[in-house]
């Protein structure tokens, strides 16, 4: 209490300002949100934005593509690049953070498939279409690539349709009389070698939904008995009896097989609350997650009551209970749920199931010498659970390779953000760790990637593994940023080889191999110039050529082997055993030819820079100069600077250069790129560190902040691209938050456009981001970090978008309707824009449109072409306040961009090679 009290005293309009969130206007003036007067408005009300940005957002979207396990084809799925408002703004029911469509008794639609196409590989003919219907779902191939099964939305439901595809003319076919539901878990997998579904049927008898009761039955009352259960402000919650009544309506399911040859369907055991149901490889048995009551109307359905049970498969009788939850699970900012999680089968075995344990209650901060068992137990499942080891920290990762008895398993420190890999031999009496990778799981640098997957033919996701190696593909990060790799592992000899790096100049990530003997790559290539393409890769060196020995007794030492951006490795130990070689592969053909949706734009340039904060921290953002800019013309441009903060433990490796200059820069949605076509400066991916320990970075947080963007305006008027009296900062969801504290504490910017924000954090009074305290136990960060708290230091015009039906936890439409009231009340220049039917990210193609519409305008009235406001008054953060180093004196000691190097004969005639290969 005397802390709460101290609070108070130190910022007196603590309590006050909780007060205002409630009391503050409830209306907003139409008036406040009608357009500008001499603004167009289409008949709707939508307005649209300049022409050219128009057919950008119209412009048809690259396919996606789905290589078959076979390796032998591959579809190509096309989806609505911005479906109408129409499409969204069909009723829909919340029920426990679930959006339902009642009519379909399906998830909430938020994206419109509408074609699936058939190719082999490598294509030698246009794709066959397949299906062209509204409704379509993404498609999944069988285990061994011989059928496709996807569902298709129609008026009276989810339906579900099989396609042979070794068939000469292939010919979807629907499973007749049922229909299925997507909600509270997937509707289908393959099971039993591909010759089976396992689906999620509606009931047949269920009857029709519930009526809403004309009168309220009685109160709705909750209770708490002492016990300290925080839980995050989670959206779309249940809220009375009926809507209990509505989730156990839409959520029960009836579990049934269906046989892919003749589509007959065997329903499993009695319909009930499934969300998960996974077969064992011989398909006797399976393992399911199965809700029951009472519901909780404080968190989602994820957190109920429920059990877990292995279930046989053809009667669907329990034959064993393996977890009983008889309570809502309210897990601490770094714990997990108790009773058993990551259950596994092994994929060796005919029914041996594996599964994690929590040994300290789930509560990370609790003291315990272990966190985890990961305990087994097999067919008949009537004996004893045994134990196969403790882990010091969390398990988090639970993944058998395609070797027998062999698995990989991943330990967590959320508090430390560090994580520890080790391979397990399941075999031995007392398996034994060997230990991989240990790192920070924020050192970009020295990641080493993830392992490359396949299937089993029972359709299990498990590591490959090729004799005694394995593959890694990674992003490649480096100071000179992203160069994607793809990797070998010899577990025997500790040797590593580097088989594939993206080559200078060039953005080319690993997809795929191609066939069985690992010779051949599917990659996506893409240059500044060239839209993402799909090639078809030879790696034509022996790999005995290219590897890379570590030393055996440092068997930590393969997360510490590192490259340059030439795939050199920076060990002395191995750098002289590694010759010179070429690792972007040899190319076979494209795949695909996707044409550049703007080649208009498409000649902007792009660089990367680095720099340093006040206090040394290493700093980098991406530079986009719209497209006929003259970096000699001394012509100084209007900036767009877009950021996003992140939290990091250390300087080392908060300073490190995230991302890529050579990827396509595609213009997208409400991307600020479009700004490119109206003249801007885009500063992209502007760094924004937050530097501390977890439960301290945020004392500083304002302080940081500030020194982050002092840096990076000053980089970039030292450049003498940008005007620093024409700069606009811009985020999205913590962004918005970024950008309004921007605004409150700093002069740095003309104005600013926040969207989707969150700016009073006693509204998240459980903990937000990855703040892990409650506002009980550090009021005073909460006050400090609120723009709402400093509403009255806004001074520069802020435009604040949001959608009315945001479901993101803890940015409710109310937290920018209640801005928006305080800075009118505080005489601030600011616009509220309120997209109908649009949740935390916008969709539909009238909203987008206007948003861009209102962010052009804004920006061209206020950073543009308009006189800059001079607010008076010192903003600078509170002399009191903690800081970090000198982070608040922010002086910037290094602008100077970075080279990104320039590319070999060899590489330049490669990339052309492949720009010529992928045109249309």
């Amino acid at each position: 209490m005397r802390q709460v009290f101290r609070a108070v005293l130190q910022f007196p309009y603590t309590f006050i300002a909780l007060s205002l969130c409630v009391c503050l206007a409830g209306t907003i003036s139409p008036a406040a949100l009608r357009a500008e007067e001499g603004e167009a408005v289409s008949p709707s009300g939508y307005k649209l934005p300049p022409k050219e940005i128009v057919e950008i957002i119209d412009a048809p979207l690259p396919s996606q593509l789905l290589l078959s396990p076979d390796h032998q084809k591959f579809v190509l799925i096309d989806r609505t690049p911005w479906p109408s408002i129409e499409f969204f703004a069909r009723p829909f029911l919340k029920l426990a953070s679930l959006r339902v469509d009642p009519e379909l008794s399906v998830q909430r639609r938020t994206a419109e498939y509408f074609r699936i196409s058939l190719s082999s590989l490598p294509p030698t003919t246009d794709p066959v279409v397949l299906v062209e219907h509204k409704g379509l779902s993404t498609p999944i191939w069988s285990p061994v690539g011989d059928r496709l099964a996807y569902t298709v939305d129609t008026t009276g439901g989810m339906e579900l349709w099989v396609v042979d595809v070794n068939t000469p003319q292939p010919v979807p076919r629907k499973v007749p009389g049922i229909m299925l539901t997507d909600i509270a878990g997937s509707p289908f997998r393959w099971i039993n070698n591909g010759k089976e579904l396992l689906v999620r049927q509606i009931p047949p008898a269920r009857g029709a939904m519930p009526v809403e009761p004309s009168q309220p039955t009685g109160p709705i009352v909750q209770s708490t008995s002492g016990q300290k259960t925080k839980a995050r402000t989670y959206q779309d919650l249940l809220k009375t009896p009926h809507d209990e009544t509505l989730f156990d309506y839409f959520a029960t399911v009836q579990l049934a097989r269906i046989d892919a040859s003749t589509l007959e369907v065997t329903p499993v055991g009695q319909p009930g609350l499934y969300t998960s149901a996974s077969v064992s490889p011989d398909g006797s048995a399976m393992v399911v997650t199965k809700l029951k009551r009472p519901f909780s109307y404080r968190v989602p359905y994820s957190q109920f009551p429920r059990t877990v049970e292995i279930v046989d498969l053809k009667t669907g009788a329990t034959l064993r209970t393996l977890s009983d939850i008889k309570s809502p699970q309210f897990s601490s900012s770094y714990g997990v749920s108790e009773g058993g999680r990551m259950f596994e089968w092994d994929p060796h075995h005919p029914a041996k199931l594996y599964w994690v344990e929590t040994l300290d209650g789930g509560n990370a901060e609790t003291k315990s010498k272990f966190r985890d068992r990961l305990v087994t137990l097999s067919a008949p499942f009537s004996g004893p659970i045994a134990e196969v080891l403790q882990t010091a920290e969390r398990l988090s990762d639970l993944d058998f390779t395609t070797a027998p008895d062999e698995v990989l398993i991943t330990e967590v420190n959320t508090i430390r953000r560090w994580k520890t890999t080790a391979v397990l031999n399941l075999a031995d009496p007392v398996p034994s760790r060997r230990v991989l990778f240990n790192l920070s799981t924020s050192d970009a640098y020295a990641d080493p990637g993830k392992p490359v997957r396949t299937r089993t033919a029972d359709g299990q996701s498990v590591i490959l593994k090729q004799g005694t190696t394995f593959f890694m593909e990674g992003t490649g990060s480096s100071p000179e940023g992203d160069y994607p790799f793809l990797d070998q592992i010899d577990l025997a000899t500790g040797q590593r080889s580097r088989l594939f790096r993206s080559q200078r100049g060039t953005y080319e990530t690993f997809v795929a191999f191609t066939d069985e003997t690992q010779r051949t790559i599917l990659t996506q290539f893409q240059s500044p110039s060239t839209p993402p393409n799909y090639l078809l890769k030879q790696l034509h060196l022996r790999r005995e050529e290219m590897e890379i020995p570590v030393e055996a007794a440092a068997v930590s030492a393969l997360a510490t082997v590192k490259f340059d951006s030439g795939g050199r490795a920076l060990d002395p130990i191995v750098r002289a055993a590694q010759p010179e070689f070429p690792v972007g592969g040899e190319l076979l053909g494209a795949v695909t030819k996707f044409n550049d949706p703007h080649p208009q734009f498409t000649s902007c340039s792009k660089e990367l820079l680095t720099y340093q904060r006040g206090d040394g921290v290493p700093l980098s953002a991406t530079l986009y100069l719209p497209p006929g800019y003259d970096r000699n013309s001394g012509k100084k441009l209007p900036v767009i600077m877009y950021a996003y903060p992140h939290e990091y433990s250390d300087v080392q490796t908060a300073g490190q250069v995230r991302g890529s200059p050579h990827k396509f820069t595609r213009l997208w949605g409400a991307s600020p790129l479009m700004f490119l076509t109206q003249g801007y400066a885009i500063m992209m991916d502007t760094a924004m560190p937050i530097i501390g320990s977890p439960r301290k970075m945020n004392d500083t947080y304002v302080e940081q902040l500030v020194a982050d963007a002092e840096a990076a305006v000053k980089v970039v008027t030292d450049l003498g691209v940008g005007d620093p009296d024409r700069i606009l900062v811009t985020g999205h969801s913590y962004g918005a938050f970024m950008t309004a504290n921007l605004l409150a504490h700093t002069d740095l910017f003309a104005t600013g456009i926040a969207c989707s924000g969150a700016y009073n954090r006693t509204l998240t009074p459980f903990g937000f981001q990855n703040e892990p305290r409650t506002f009980w136990e550090a009021p005073t960060v909460y006050a400090r970090m609120s723009p709402f708290f400093h509403a009255n230091r806004v001074r520069e015009p802020i435009m604040l978008i949001h959608g009315q039906e945001d479901q993101n936890s803890g940015t409710f439409p109310m937290q920018s309707e209640r801005f928006y009231e305080a800075l009118a009340a505080n005489g601030a220049t600011a616009r509220l824009v309120l997209l109908p039917h649009e949740g935390h990210g916008y969709l539909s193609r009238e909203s987008i449109l206007h948003q861009l519409a209102e962010m052009t305008a804004w920006a061209d009235r206020y950073a543009k072409n308009g006189q800059r406001i001079k607010p008076g008054g010192n903003k600078s953060p509170s002399n009191n306040a903690p800081a970090i180093g000198d982070a608040a004196a922010a002086s910037v000691k290094t602008s100077k961009p970075v080279s990104t190097g320039k590319a070999s004969t060899a590489d330049r005639d490669a990339t052309e090679r492949i720009i010529e290969e992928v045109k249309p």
